[in-house]
């Protein structure tokens, strides 16, 4: 009996303590309390801690909000910039990508919106940029084409040349027709297309696109 007494008095003594912080925690806050107290109580800390996790909540999820909403928002801006285009767009956790669209048919340098501009040429007007470019080709051939050091026969034909301008600038598939075919013609006008400097590709919708361009060329010689 006597070693039941103080274990008695102990579990009495707890449950008191509990019952007195309880009420201290449901304490109302209309109490006046001294302003130079700073002192902390124990619930204080409690529902500071159960505050300060509420509000890392709310702001990881404000957070997450707002970064969905500039993925979109960079979704919708890329969206409008690519109109009806054949832009495929994708979008992951890092940056949007953009496929741009592959043009495999080549557009007449008559019909395409930005001509192809030869080397010293300036970008302006279709008009004007098409007319630097047939002159600077007509003196690039000039200056290089002297049939009369390759043909000893008289000659009197229309010569058609045609090539394509790819997306990278290059010249590529020469054509080179004539009604006599002659193939001393042939190689060396081939040879002074080649010659030509890089050119500045032509434009479709914003996009380079493969240029087809030909042209004549009236050979007499007597």
């Amino acid at each position: 009996m006597k070693k039941l007494l103080p274990l008695i008095c102990l579990t009495v003594l707890t449950i008191f303590n509990s019952f007195a912080q309880a009420k201290v925690c449901e304490t109302s806050n209309n109490q006046l309390t001294d302003i130079n107290d700073i002192g902390i109580s124990k619930c204080e800390i409690e529902k500071s801690t159960e505050q300060t996790a509420t509000r890392a909540i709310k702001i990881n999820k404000q957070k997450t909000k707002t970064r969905f909403r500039k993925v979109n928002a960079k979704k919708n801006n890329l969206n409008q910039l690519v109109g009806n285009s054949n832009i495929q767009l994708s979008l992951n956790n890092q940056s949007p990508n953009i496929q741009l669209p592959t043009h495999k048919k080549a557009i007449l340098f008559d019909l395409v919106e930005e001509v192809p501009l030869f080397s010293g040429c300036k970008k302006t007007s279709r008009k004007e940029s098409s007319k630097c470019f047939k002159t600077k080709l007509n003196k690039h051939i000039a200056k290089y084409f002297h049939p009369e050091e390759i043909i000893e026969d008289s000659i009197n034909e229309k010569i058609l040349i045609q090539f394509t301008i790819g997306i990278d600038g290059k010249i590529s598939n020469i054509k080179i027709n004539s009604k006599s075919n002659n193939k001393m013609i042939t190689k060396e006008l081939t040879k002074i297309i080649k010659k030509s400097p890089d050119f500045t590709p032509g434009k479709e919708q914003g996009f380079p696109v493969n240029v087809i361009y030909s042209f004549p060329i009236n050979l007499t010689l007597i």
